[in-house]
């Protein structure tokens, strides 16, 4: 009996890399317009509390979800530098030591303001000018009024538009990534947006790397990677409008 092999399709993305066809149509299908999903949020990713880089920090990320910190903690908790710190057991372990509300997971809606993820207090561009926000989805989270110390285990957001999840966000409930690529002003901050599309691909590529390599063996949780202005940039380029026009005529 001959043994047949499946030969998948391959197409290439908008950074002019192979990819399986099927993986292109799966991450494809995740396309949300974000300004018009009541569950969208999202939450940047920062690295004033550990000595990771932001891709490091995204791929922890990926691999263990979103976890949680407390802001009344500048310097982070013991052992917050070590990329071990980066993992669900660890911030578990910190919920029973601590509290949950000492965990917490700071976020925004993205219907209210996208902008503010990808250039916010938590993702304040790195040294080299990117910033990368996550985004996931909020439904699976109950919301309650205030937070309550005899209901620790509660999934719950305090805020109608931002506050903090007292859960670790799981990397199922994620649905796109937000990238910014940033130049220096006059004072020598990045807060000028890059302009230069080959220096936005340049500075896209080690993202769709680390989560190529991270899901390698799961190429079904791939993500959509979106501007802060909401056009899709990976795996194909999709002006904003033309997702929303798109997304509103599949519901007709």
């Amino acid at each position: 009996m001959i043994e047949q092999i499946e030969i998948q399709k391959m197409v290439q993305d908008s950074l002019g890399e192979s990819i399986p066809q099927n993986v292109m149509e799966a991450v494809l299908a995740k396309v949300v317009d974000m300004n018009n999903d009541k569950n969208a949020a999202y939450s940047g990713l920062g690295t004033m509390r550990s000595n990771l880089n932001r891709l490091q920090i995204f791929e922890k990320s990926l691999q263990n979800g979103l976890l949680g910190f407390s802001s009344e903690h500048e310097t982070g908790f013991p052992g917050m530098e070590n990329q071990d710190y980066y993992t669900k057991e660890r911030w578990a372990n910190n919920v029973r030591e601590r509290s949950l509300s000492d965990s917490a997971v700071w976020f925004r809606k993205a219907a209210k303001d996208i902008k503010w993820g990808a250039r916010g207090y938590a993702a304040r561009p790195d040294d080299h000018g990117l910033s990368i926000s996550i985004l996931f989805d909020l439904s699976s989270f109950k919301k309650i009024g205030d937070y309550s110390e005899k209901e620790p285990k509660i999934k719950s957001y305090k805020y109608p538009d931002d506050g903090r999840l007292f859960s670790r966000v799981a990397p199922r409930e994620f649905i796109g990534v937000c990238t910014g690529v940033y130049k220096k002003d006059n004072a020598g901050e990045y807060e000028i947006p890059e302009t230069d599309l080959s220096i936005r691909k340049e500075r896209l590529k080690p993202v769709v790397e680390t989560m190529k390599e991270t899901f390698k063996n799961k190429p079904e949780m791939m993500l959509p990677i979106y501007d802060p202005d909401l056009n899709l940039i990976w795996p194909q380029e999709i002006l904003y409008v033309d997702i929303k026009d798109g997304l509103q005529k599949k519901r007709k």
